[in-house]
Parts: C-alpha cells; structure tokens; sequence
C-alpha cells in the first residue's frame, strides 16, 4: 500500500454524524485519507468501479441495503480491498458471520478508539496478501521460461547416480535470478538485491544490494543457511551475516529470532541450488 497518497474510503453509511465520528477518529490516528459515503447499492458499485477505494467501511444493518450484501459484492469485485464494518449491532453472533463471509474487522460504534488499530491491521495483512500473490505469479513465470529452456536446450541438466540434480550455468544463472526476485518482493521495503551468488560447497551466499536511502550498494556474506519445513511453509534459516551496515543485522533480528526469511512456494528452487 502506498502510504505517501492519502487512502480512499469509501464507507456504506446512512447516517451522516457517524461518518463525521469516524473521520474524527481516523484523524486522531494521524491518517491521512478521503472518504466517500454512500447509501444505496447503486452509488457503492458506482463507487467500486469509477473510484476504486483502498478500504471500505459499512454499517451492518440499512434500510435498502445491508452490510453483508455490500461485502458479498466487494468479495466479487474486489477481493484484495480490506471490507472492515463499522457498525453499531454489538451481538457475537453478527460479529461472527462477518467474519465467516469475508470481512477484515469488525468494529463497535461505541468502541472507535479500535478503529485505527484496525485499520493498520488490515492494510498490513492486504500487503502481504499482495506480495504473496506477485512471489507466486514471479514463479509461474520462471517456470514457464525454465520449460521453454528444458525444451530448447535438453542437455541443460542432467541427474548424477546419487540422483542429485547437476545444473548448467545458464539453468543455474536462471534459478539464481528466481530466487533474487523473490527476495526483493520479500525486502522491496529495504531496498534491492542487484546480485546474487550461492556457493553450496562452503554454503556461502554473497549478495549485493541497493539500499533505499542511502548511495552506496551493501555487499553481504551470509555463512550458513538451513531450509526448514514447518506446518506447510519452508523458511531458509541464515547463519552468520558479515556486512559494514549493523542495521541489516538488527533488521534480521527483528523479522524473526531465527534469522529466517519465508520462502514458502519456490522452496523447489531453493532446494535445486543448494
């Protein structure tokens, strides 16, 4: 999501004085943003096509058109925008069913200090949605480029007796290039990896990046590295992580106490060039 531009709202509301109630909060939040209120199911697809919003905020019950309906329309034509409802039926039981059809949050009119919590939290899990979804499509492309290769050039790889398979530079230089797009959808916050290399005999890998911010590249050695299987995603634990910039390191700490970075989708690449 990118938060330099202000955030489009657009909220599914009759009352007026509860859109000024939470445009108030959200400011309070320090958020910047524009909001869009609406009423009928006409104006909210109206709004859903000429004006795609970033997040959508309805009430739960109106008199012509009802939450679950508006969410059950925005599930169809645009699953990747946060659906939060901002409501004042307080039951468990509504609470739930918004939850089972869909939508990111639920929100009491009454308890809008959560609104913005919310807010963040729904924004976040969207962009890892998102950056889920590019590392997968980032795959398939490399999948389809490595077919083609396979059916050009056969004699590319072969497999050894202990049926390990041996690759040629120019498959290897491809599962190289995989794999650094994948991390810099992983660490695109950061910067860039501009090139990699992985030596598995000593199972060393060097890499360069351009760092957001600053003007000099930061070249890395990273001695070490594990793939780990856990409950249906891989992760590569890292070793020892040599580099001039401390933060790099704290920022590995931070990500996760095992130094470990998701690789969950392309761990048969992962696997290919260790």
């Amino acid at each position: 999501m990118n938060m330099e531009k202000p955030l489009r709202i657009l909220v599914l509301e009759d009352d007026a004085t509860d859109l000024v109630l939470i445009n108030r909060e959200l400011r309070k939040g320090g958020m910047d943003f524009h909001s869009q209120r609406v009423e009928t199911r006409d104006d909210f697809v109206r709004e859903l096509e000429q004006n795609p919003p970033d997040l959508i905020f309805s009430d739960h019950g109106l008199p012509s058109f009802d939450g679950l309906a508006a969410l059950a329309i925005a599930r169809q034509r645009c699953p990747e925008v946060p659906f939060l409802f901002v409501t004042g039926s307080q039951t468990e039981e509504v609470a739930v069913e918004t939850f089972s059809r869909g939508a990111a949050d639920f929100i009491s009119k009454s308890r809008l200090s959560g609104l913005v919590p919310a807010v963040h939290r729904a924004l976040h899990l969207a962009e890892e949605r998102a950056r889920r979804r590019h590392t997968e499509q980032a795959l398939r492309e490399s999948q389809d480029r490595y077919r083609r290769l396979a059916k050009l050039c056969p004699d590319a790889l072969f497999v050894q007796g202990t049926h390990r398979m041996l690759l040629a530079a120019s498959v290897t230089a491809w599962l190289l290039d995989v794999v650094r797009r994948c991390l810099n959808l992983e660490f695109k916050a950061v910067g860039r990896i501009t090139t990699l290399s992985v030596d598995s005999k000593s199972r060393t890998i060097n890499l360069k990046m351009d760092l957001n911010g600053e003007p000099a590249p930061a070249e890395l050695k990273i001695r070490g590295y594990t793939l780990r299987e856990d409950n249906g995603a891989a992760f590569l634990e890292l070793g020892i992580v040599e580099t001039s910039r401390d933060w790099i390191n704290a920022l590995l700490d931070y990500r996760s106490n095992r130094r470990r970075v998701e690789v969950t989708g392309w761990e048969q690449v992962i696997k290919a060039l260790l």
